[in-house]
């Protein structure tokens, strides 16, 4: 199937180059033609449904205008025509997919925590405002040279919860990227999808960073990651590299857990942990020096 055409956009904006395309969507950095402005559109890849399109892009639109956070992505205008859409957002000079960064050589530890920090301002700024992100992976985190600041994109499954978690019923749907969804969202246990599965997706994102690959990697068939993500408790990342310090593991270990009430309660204890963990390991004169142990979510809230 053809990528569908761009004729309506042309007219507003100068396509300068193509960034990403995918079997979901096709992504271009552009300029508008009015001022001048640079920006990303996002339109449609060749293998969702229009009714599939329609709903991601028109959700990605909506969430996204109710979040105010330079962690998070910022939509300018939602175009829509009977037979075409695309979103215009913000473009990122200096930024890169975390995935594009981490081919060009591994993360440090320091610097996996400092980007875990910052998407975590990302996810506390979305969860204000009762949204969940559904999608946590190094494919949809953006970073920039000094890897401080990390930018959320991509909220087309986001969706709002309400804030009494008591109401919400189970995922019954496969939502999200296999390789770093909770077992919540794979639809085959008796569990809701709430903020805590997006901090899943953030352990199995520092998963990925601390040791180059993310949990289960070893598991490629559909089925049997599933059963891996419900069932498996991935080794301690300290036990994989002896440059992992133990308490930093355990506080990946905590994220991926299979309970969402034995993860972290929300943002601030875990900001708590890795901000303990990154001063202490400033304070060495090498990374290869070890973190002392401490208690983690001792001040999760209760």
């Amino acid at each position: 199937m053809a990528l569908r055409r761009l004729d309506m956009l042309l007219s507003n904006y100068e396509i300068i180059e193509t960034i990403r395309e995918s079997p979901r969507s096709v992504v271009r950095r552009a300029r508008r033609r009015r001022d001048g402005l640079e920006v990303v559109l996002k339109c449609p890849g060749p293998h969702l449904s229009s009714s599939e399109y329609v709903a991601r892009f028109r959700n990605e639109h909506v969430l996204c205008s109710m979040l105010e956070s330079p962690r998070v992505l910022e939509v300018l205008e939602l175009i829509e025509e009977p037979n075409e859409i695309a979103l215009v957002t913000r473009s990122y000079p200096g930024f890169e997919s975390l995935v594009e960064r981490g081919r060009k050589q591994p993360f440090e530890v320091g610097d996996s925590l400092r980007i875990a920090l910052s998407i975590l301002d990302g996810l506390a700024a979305t969860h204000a405002k009762n949204i969940v992100h559904k999608d946590i992976k190094p494919g949809n985190v953006l970073v920039d040279a000094s890897l401080r600041n990390a930018i959320l994109i991509d909220f087309g499954i986001a969706a709002v919860v309400p804030r009494d978690l008591s109401t919400l019923a189970s995922n019954t749907q496969l939502e999200g990227t296999l390789g770093f969804m909770a077992p919540e969202q794979t639809g085959r246990i008796n569990r809701r999808v709430d903020y805590r599965s997006d901090l899943y997706g953030l352990g199995a994102t520092l998963h990925w960073m601390l040791v180059g690959e993310r949990p289960f990697a070893e598991v490629s068939e559909h089925g049997a990651l599933v059963h891996a993500h419900i069932a498996r408790v991935p080794p301690l990342l300290s036990e994989r590299s002896s440059r992992v310090p133990p308490v930093v593991a355990r506080i990946v270990a905590k994220l991926l857990s299979k309970d969402p009430d034995d993860r972290y309660r929300g943002t601030f204890g875990l900001r708590r942990d890795l901000e303990r963990c990154l001063e202490t390991l400033d304070d060495l004169p090498d990374e290869a020096g070890q973190l002392p142990e401490f208690e983690i979510g001792s001040v999760d809230p209760a």
